[in-house]
C-alpha cells in the first residue's frame, strides 16, 4: 500500500473544508448585509437617482435623456451670482477660522488654572448642529428683539433697531460671521494639537538666542503649524462650499440673490419652483466644484515641504 505524501490532503477532507469556507462566508453576508442594503438604498440609490434626473430634459411625455438641464443652468442668469458667492462664502470661511482658531489656541495654550474649562467650553459650538447655531444666531440678528440691536443700542452705536439680515451685504456678512463661529473650535482643535507637538526645546533656545515673542512665533511656531495649516484649510473652504443650513435658516438666499449660494439654489430650484432636473444639475455642478478643488487641495498637500 502506497502512503499519501504529507502536503496532500484527501479529498473527502478538501470538500469538508471548502464547505466551512462557504459557510464562513454566507455568515459574514449575512451579517453586513443589512448595513449594505442599508447603505445602498439611503447612499448609492439617491445619488444614482438624482444623477439621472440630472441628466434628464423634461419633455410633454415624461422627459427624455440629454443635457438640457445644465445648458439650463449655464444660460441661467443667476448662476454667475451663485459662484462669487460660494466661492466669497469659502473665503470667509477659511480665513475667519484660521484667524479665530490660531488665535484661540495659542490663548488655550497657555498655562492656566482654567485652561481645561475653557477647552471644553470651546467646544460647544462645534458640537451644535448647524441649524441650532442658525436658531441661535437667528435671536441675536432679530431686528426687533435681537441681541445685537440691544448692545448696540445701549452703547450708542445706533439709534433705532434695524433689521440686518434685509441688506444684502450685512447679511453676507452676517452669515459668515455665524458660520465661523460653528466651525472655528474645530481649528482651534486642530492648531492646539499641533502647539502641543512643538518641542520645549526649540523656544529655549530661541530664548538663549534672545529672539523676541514675534521672532518665536515667525521662526518657530509657524513652521511647525504648517501641516495644521493645510487640515484647517481644506476642511474650511469645502464646508464653506457646502454651506446650506445658515442660509436655508437665516436668509433664504435674498434679500434678493444677494446670499444664494449654490448649494441653496440647488435646493430652492428643486423644492421650492419645482425644477427637480434643474436643480439636481445644480448640485451636480457644485459636486463636480468640490471634487475638484478636492483634486488640488491633495495634489498640494502630496507635495513635500521645501
Amino acid at each position: 500500500m502506497t502512503a499519501q505524501p504529507a502536503d496532500v490532503v484527501p479529498p473527502s477532507h478538501a470538500a469538508a473544508r471548502r464547505a466551512a469556507r462557504r459557510r464562513e462566508r454566507l455568515g459574514e453576508l449575512a451579517l453586513i448585509g443589512p448595513a449594505v442594503a442599508v447603505v445602498l438604498g439611503v447612499l448609492v440609490y439617491p445619488l444614482v437617482h438624482s444623477l439621472w434626473l440630472s441628466l434628464t430634459e423634461p419633455t410633454d411625455d415624461g422627459g427624455t435623456f440629454g443635457l438640457g438641464s445644465y445648458a439650463a443652468v449655464f444660460s441661467d442668469p443667476i448662476l454667475p451670482i451663485a459662484l462669487r458667492n460660494t466661492f466669497l462664502f469659502s473665503a470667509i470661511a477659511i480665513v475667519g477660522s484660521i484667524v479665530l482658531g490660531l488665535g484661540m489656541a495659542l490663548l488655550l495654550n497657555l498655562p492656566s488654572p482654567l485652561r481645561g474649562v475653557a477647552r471644553a467650553a470651546m467646544l460647544i459650538p462645534w458640537s451644535m448642529s448647524q441649524v441650532a447655531v442658525a436658531v441661535i444666531w437667528g435671536w441675536i440678528y432679530n431686528g426687533s428683539y435681537g441681541a445685537l440691536n440691544g448692545l448696540l443700542f445701549e452703547l450708542g452705536i445706533i439709534g433705532e433697531y434695524r433689521a440686518w439680515l434685509n441688506d444684502g451685504t450685512t447679511a453676507f456678512v452676517l452669515l459668515g460671521t455665524a458660520f465661523i463661529w460653528s466651525i472655528a473650535p474645530y481649528a482651534t482643535l486642530i492648531f492646539l494639537s499641533g502647539l502641543q507637538a512643538i518641542p520645549r526645546e526649540q523656544y529655549e533656545a530661541a530664548q538663549i538666542d534672545q529672539a523676541n515673542v514675534f521672532q518665536r512665533f515667525r521662526y518657530i511656531t509657524l513652521p511647525w503649524l504648517r501641516s495644521s495649516f493645510a487640515v484647517v484649510f481644506v476642511v474650511a473652504s469645502l464646508e464653506g462650499f457646502l454651506a446650506f443650513s445658515l442660509v436655508y435658516m437665516l436668509t433664504n438666499g435674498g434679500p434678493g440673490y444677494e446670499t444664494t449660494v449654490l448649494a441653496w439654489w440647488g435646493y430652492a430650484t428643486m423644492f421650492t419652483y419645482g425644477a427637480t432636473e434643474k436643480g439636481a444639475a445644480i448640485l451636480y455642478f457644485l459636486t463636480a466644484i468640490v471634487m475638484a478643488v478636492s483634486l488640488v487641495y491633495m495634489r498640494a498637500l502630496r507635495r513635500p515641504a521645501v
